[in-house]
This record gives structure tokens, sequence and C-alpha cells, in this order.
């Protein structure tokens, strides 16, 4: 399915590690942000991430592409990924 995106731009992305040092504490809180997202979010946030991350470059770019995942599942690494990236704030305050 070909989206139509309302960010046109990719944002620049710097990495932050921390975001993969994350404690119970922070992954549940991660977790929290990925049921939150609207799916316009989730897909936007996709698109940020296309041809960063092998898990988001599928030709159907708006999604996170793991077999056997659940939705709840690819939120979450979206978020993870995004935070990770540095783009998950600036995407969703493009959003506003």
């Amino acid at each position: 399915m070909i989206m139509d995106f309302e960010i046109q731009q990719k944002f620049e992305q710097s990495l932050d590690p921390s975001a993969d040092k994350a404690d119970g504490h922070s992954l549940a809180k991660i977790e929290l942000l990925a049921q939150s997202l609207s799916d316009l979010e989730y897909h936007e946030l996709c698109h940020q991430l296309h041809g960063t991350k092998s898990e988001f470059d599928g030709a159907d770019d708006g999604e996170c592409h793991v077999a056997g995942w659940s939705d709840g599942q690819k939120r979450w690494f979206t978020v993870k990924s995004a935070l990770y990236r540095g783009i998950f704030w600036q995407t969703l305050n493009e959003l506003q």
C-alpha cells in the first residue's frame, strides 16, 4: 500500500545510545509511548526510519517489517528505534 505522508522531509538523525541501555523502568515507558501512538504517528515514524534500518525498508514505506511480531511489538520497536535515532519527539511535534 502506498501512503501519503504528512511530513515530506526526512529529519537528520543523531544516535542516542542511551536508548539501547534502557532499564526495566525506561522500557515500560517506551511501552506506554508505543501504546499511545495514533496510526498516523506510527506510520510517520516508520517513514522517518525508512532507509535507516532493515526493519523499515520494505516496499511499503511506513511500516515495520518483522515477521511474526504483533502490531504492539512493531510499535514498541518503532518507538525505541526513533528514540535511538533522535527523531521521535521531532516527528511527533511536526505532526501537531
